[in-house]
Parts: C-alpha cells; sequence; structure tokens
C-alpha cells in the first residue's frame, strides 16, 4: 500500500536530436547488471509501449517508488523507458525498438522481453500496407531533411561560440567549477550520472523539467543541454 507520501520523479532524455547528429545514452543508463529485472518492450508504434510505461510510473509512484521517467528524443509526450527504485531494489522498463534497439542482454535471468506486437490486428494492417509504406518513406525524408537543418545550425553556433571564445573568462568559469566539484564531493552518493535534458523532435527544442533541485547541473556542449545527477 501506498504510505502517502510525495514520490519523487526524474524527467529526463536517454537519447537526444542535435546538432550533431542522434546521441544516445541507452546503454550507459540501462546496463543489465544495475537492475534487478529489465524489462524490454517490443513490437511497432502504437502498440502501446509508451502508454504501458506511463500506466506504469503512476502506479509505482503511487507506491512510494522513486521515478526517473526517460523521454522519447522526437516526441516529449510518449516515453522511451522509466526507472523505479525502491529501496535498494530497482526496475527499469525500456522501448527496445529503434532506434535505440535492444534485445535481452542476460535472457530469464535478469532481462525479459515483452511483445505488444503479439496484438497487432495482421489482417487490418496489410490492408494498409501501401499507406504505410508511404508514410514510413515520407517519415524518413523528414528526418533526413530535420537532421540536414540541424546541422546547418550547429555550423552557426560553432562560429558564434567560436567568435566570443576570445571574450571567455576561462579562469572564472574554472573556479566556478571547481566549486560546484567541491558541493558534489561534499555529499555521500556513490555514482555520478550523465542525463540529457533536451533534444529537437517535432515540437522543436524541447527542454524536460524535473530533476530535484540540488542534483541539476546544466552546461551547453555543442548545442545540447545535458545535466549531472547524483542518484
Amino acid at each position: 500500500m501506498a504510505g502517502g507520501k510525495k514520490s519523487q520523479i526524474n524527467k529526463y532524455y536517454a537519447a537526444a536530436n542535435g546538432y550533431r547528429g542522434f546521441v544516445s545514452c541507452f546503454d550507459e543508463i540501462f546496463p543489465s547488471g544495475r537492475f534487478d529485472r529489465i524489462y524490454v518492450l517490443k513490437g511497432g508504434p502504437g502498440t502501446g509501449k509508451s502508454s504501458l510505461m506511463k500506466k506504469a510510473a503512476k502506479s509505482l509512484a503511487e507506491n512510494d517508488c522513486e521515478i526517473d521517467e526517460i523521454y522519447c528524443s522526437s516526441d516529449p509526450h510518449s516515453l522511451d523507458g522509466i526507472i523505479a527504485r525502491l529501496g535498494k531494489k530497482s526496475v527499469a522498463i525500456i522501448d527496445g525498438t529503434a532506434p535505440h534497439e535492444r534485445d535481452a542482454k542476460i535472457p530469464g535471468a535478469a532481462d525479459e522481453i515483452i511483445n505488444l506486437g503479439d496484438n497487432w490486428d495482421t489482417r487490418f494492417l496489410a490492408a494498409q500496407r501501401e499507406e504505410i509504406t508511404d508514410l514510413s518513406r515520407e517519415k524518413s525524408k523528414a528526418y533526413s531533411a530535420a537532421y540536414s537543418y540541424l546541422g546547418i545550425a550547429g555550423k552557426c553556433a560553432d562560429y558564434i561560440f567560436g567568435t566570443i571564445k576570445n571574450i571567455f573568462n576561462k579562469n572564472g568559469a574554472n573556479n566556478k567549477a571547481e566549486i560546484i566539484f567541491e558541493e558534489i564531493n561534499a555529499v555521500a552518493y556513490s555514482e555520478q550520472r550523465s542525463m540529457l535534458t533536451s533534444s529537437f523532435g517535432r515540437y522543436g527544442h524541447y527542454i524536460v523539467e524535473g530533476l530535484n533541485s540540488f542534483a541539476r547541473r546544466e552546461v551547453e556542449v555543442c548545442g545540447d543541454e545535458f545535466a549531472t545527477t547524483l542518484p
């Protein structure tokens, strides 16, 4: 039963679209040995992967679990994964389809595959095959165009950063970094992780909010925003 306290919820990306293309931290965030169990969801678009994870996150949060909600790099309304922690126990549920395809790395013992595609209406989808194929082709073209525009924006950003580099107070920045590192080292946490906090997707440049105020440390690197958190 839920204990009545408000669970902590961290929100971030495990992958992101940026000036340098697609960046993924899935292997860093979801190593099999870190969790008591990893459930890998399979199945194409519309099979309910994100909806299942949202419902699971809500239910687990109501039972006092600390939750990480990992959002889709292209659609911040969808989830790519969740992590639930309660005491020393931790469980992850992740989308194991492209572009961050994942299979069970320790099958049965630590990882389990759940294929939501088993519930496809194959007969209905086969009747829409031509339309689905055309839409998939248009989607690929749109992604290619988007990455092209992002690449151009990246070159502009590089020029701007290069221009202001000569007036940047590097010593002041290093001193500030040392202060932050001292604050981090003063706290007895066992692990430090990097998390992506923004991505370019269907709604433009989208920044998720939700890392707790102490843990959030944002820096801009090559046009992509990162946050360092101490779990």
